[in-house]
């Protein structure tokens, strides 16, 4: 096509396959840090779900006059309701509280009122969640991979929330 001092107008193909090499290295990074954003969504989708369950079985202790407990496992975690007839402790298998797998790259690590709880072939639960609606107090890391970690905390009484929710208010940034 020619303009009016006599020069054509359009791209070169040197123009157009510089354009290309560039949407293909932008896509290239994007894709190589896909497997970061499903391990991040992941991530935060089972903390929440812990915290959301432990909470559940706080309101159901209360209002079914029960006792229950929460087990971390090798891989999952479990939660318990006391018979009081049989005077002991029962895996809970009902939904939502059934034995529940984490994902390969999820790992739970409780600290119970400042004691590392170690796994072993005690069925006894060592988070206590009381009909009274006190709750044994722990601090639950749930790590990913080693480069992602959050902290789940209860002081026994009032609600749980992340360690990092409680450094904020504790700086005064309410």
């Amino acid at each position: 096509m020619k303009c009016s001092r006599g020069f054509h107008s359009g791209f070169t193909l040197i123009e157009i396959l510089v354009v290309l090499f560039i949407v293909s290295i932008m896509s290239g990074i994007v894709v190589a840090n896909m497997p970061s954003f499903t391990q991040t969504r992941d991530f935060d989708a089972e903390a929440r779900r812990v915290k959301v369950l432990l909470e559940m079985a706080r309101d159901e202790a209360v209002i079914q006059a029960s006792e229950y407990g929460f087990r971390p496992e090798n891989q999952g975690y479990r939660f318990y309701r006391y018979d009081e007839l049989e005077q002991r402790w029962e895996p809970v298998d009902q939904r939502p509280f059934q034995q529940y797998s984490l994902p390969d790259n999820i790992r739970l690590t409780l600290n119970v009122e400042g004691e590392d709880f170690q796994i072993t072939e005690d069925e006894s639960p060592p988070v206590l969640i009381l009909s009274s609606g006190e709750i044994t107090p722990f601090d639950l890391t749930i790590r990913s991979g080693g480069e992602t970690s959050m902290t789940l905390v209860s002081d026994g009484f009032a609600e749980l929330s992340w360690q990092d929710d409680l450094q904020r208010k504790g700086s005064g940034d309410e």
